[in-house]
């Protein structure tokens, strides 16, 4: 995705420094361009101003940008983070279909 010059970015209701950390632990940090909290908009997932928050920050509109979830839909149902347009198993497969 990367490579596509699709940017990467973690989107969190999480704490910055929190996400940062578990996500160098797991190897990933240096494959993102930035971690996005919506921890100081004192509001969180699924209020659609977090969604705002995103775009303004990427500096995109909400048609251009993607939310990959890992929340899994059986537990959560469809609703956890927005409804899904495209469901994958991996990123993997998730790439091959952008």
């Amino acid at each position: 995705m990367k490579e596509r010059s699709h940017p990467l970015v973690a989107f969190s209701n999480g704490v910055e420094a929190t996400v940062r950390a578990l996500l160098d632990r797991a190897g990933i940090l240096p494959r993102l361009q930035d971690v996005i909290s919506v921890d100081d908009l004192k509001t969180f997932e699924p209020d659609p101003e977090v969604y705002r928050y995103l775009t303004r920050r990427l500096g995109t509109d909400s048609p251009g940008t993607w939310l990959v979830s890992s929340n899994p839909e059986i537990q959560f149902g469809p609703s956890w983070d927005v409804e899904p347009d495209l469901v994958a198993q991996n990123l993997q497969t998730l790439a091959g279909r952008l």
